[in-house]
């Protein structure tokens, strides 16, 4: 295959070390169904056009597979601990502090939890470049306790793009939203009220999504990955996307670049959901 002389090849290379794309290059390899790489150097595809750049991505992608040998990179964890008022300190280390309004921190299942009403947030500060979901993996979750039927456990972005783990009659549901278009997975079954449940929704190494509950995966369609930077920032509980705001208990509150698999993540799942019958063991 010939390249276009502003194509940088030996960077395409780079990326198992860890490459960091222009727009142009996340656009068309988010395109192209595959942009599973850290931030690092840049791919120079700016100076090709993007139909060009997107036949360079597929094939790129092809050469070089998925994401599914990469570790997730926990990039948020709101675990409240020692956390008091509006300021919510992130156990990731990545210093993306959360900032609470309308809930108040409660005793959880074992360890602390937010207690909604319907009406409050706990929104990441910032905008930096880890919580830029454009073009990666991600898993997104939280140990729940459901008071009403239809809530936002956590969302990032307005109905054009960007993604939302919510419960809707009581069924849970992850969506993702690129340039209007929705794509969703649901489980099959609604959660009781007042009762703890871990859930996570991801958009897997090959731009699939999966819904999880207590460890217990549900595959949806191919969504693709994010092309354009959601609108605001990361937050649980809040509405979004014309969904209410979440009533009820938010515990262990994490979002991943990179998708945490039930067998092979089944450890890091379980010390997530804290629960005896998670189903991951």
């Amino acid at each position: 295959m010939a390249f276009a002389p502003s194509f940088d090849y030996p960077e395409v290379w780079s990326v198992r070390r860890g490459p960091r794309w222009s727009e142009p290059a996340r656009t068309a390899l988010a395109h192209a169904g595959c942009l599973p790489f850290q931030p690092g150097s840049i791919m120079r595809l700016s100076a090709i056009p993007f139909a060009t750049a997107l036949t360079l991505a597929s094939s790129f992608c092809s050469l070089v597979g998925g994401a599914e040998d990469a570790k997730p990179e926990l990039v948020v964890h709101y675990d409240l601990f020692l956390s008091q008022g509006s300021r919510i300190d992130d156990a990731s280390g990545r210093k993306h502090e959360g900032t609470l309004s309308g809930g108040s921190i409660v005793a959880g299942r074992r360890r602390s939890a937010v207690e909604f009403d319907g009406g409050g947030r706990l929104e990441a500060s910032g905008q930096a470049l880890a919580l830029d979901p454009v073009g990666t993996p991600l898993t997104v979750g939280a140990v729940c306790l459901p008071r009403k039927a239809d809530g936002v456990i956590a969302a990032m972005g307005d109905d054009r793009d960007g993604f939302t783990l919510y419960l809707r009659s009581g069924v849970p549901h992850f969506a993702v939203r690129i340039g209007g278009r929705v794509s969703d997975v649901a489980d099959a079954e609604p959660l009781a009220l007042n009762l703890w449940y871990h859930l996570t929704g991801s958009i897997d190494a090959k731009g699939s999504l999966r819904l999880t509950v207590n460890g217990n995966a549900t595959e949806g369609p191919h969504a693709g990955f994010l092309t354009r930077r959601p609108v605001g920032n990361l937050s649980f509980g809040g509405e979004s996307a014309g969904l209410p705001g979440w009533t009820g208990r938010l515990q262990e509150m994490r979002l991943y670049r990179g998708t945490l698999d039930p067998k092979a993540n089944a450890d890091e799942l379980k010390d997530w959901a804290s629960l005896s019958d998670c189903g991951c063991k």
